[in-house]
């Protein structure tokens, strides 16, 4: 039996870190105001890195779940990617270096954020306003030697969640 899924939200921001996950794809997900329904979403699908391990005999190994990482009340969004010094393949990953952010006003009495993916592989970057975020791991973490799951290893993960 799978463990619970872990959920973590903007107030967890300082304990977590992106650096080295893979983004898989996103969403852009729209609500209908014409059902009252004005949610402006982001999506991101993720393999989020829950542990670094590091051997005493200097190997490393990750704890890795894919995860899906939910940006609420999206606003100025700006995706810029850089493949053009090199041949962009299937294989390619999207690699992430970092994530900011930097509160930029309050809304409705509640803190509004810029945020920013630094992207390392390809250079590039993700930025948007939003309100905040849920990220939620899909399946318990499996260790890997590599800083992401194979898509075999995901689809596994995933289909035993």
């Amino acid at each position: 039996m799978s463990e619970p899924a872990a959920t973590h939200s903007e107030a967890d921001f300082d304990d977590l870190s992106w650096h080295d996950c893979r983004l898989w794809g996103f969403q852009l997900l729209s609500g209908d105001p014409s059902e009252d329904d004005w949610r402006a979403e982001l999506a991101l699908d993720i393999d989020y890195i829950t542990a670094w391990n590091c051997g005493v005999d200097k190997h490393v190994s990750f704890e890795i779940a894919p995860a899906s990482l939910v940006f609420r009340d999206v606003r100025a969004l700006k995706i810029q990617l850089d493949w053009s010094e090199r041949i962009m393949s299937w294989g390619q990953a999207i690699s992430i270096n970092g994530l900011e952010r930097t509160r930029i006003e309050d809304v409705g009495g509640k803190p509004f954020y810029s945020w920013r993916f630094l992207l390392h592989d390809p250079p590039g970057d993700i930025s948007f306003d939003a309100a905040g975020f849920t990220q939620t791991l899909l399946a318990t973490p499996v260790e890997s030697g590599n800083t992401s799951l194979t898509l075999r290893q995901r689809s596994r993960a995933l289909g035993a969640a």
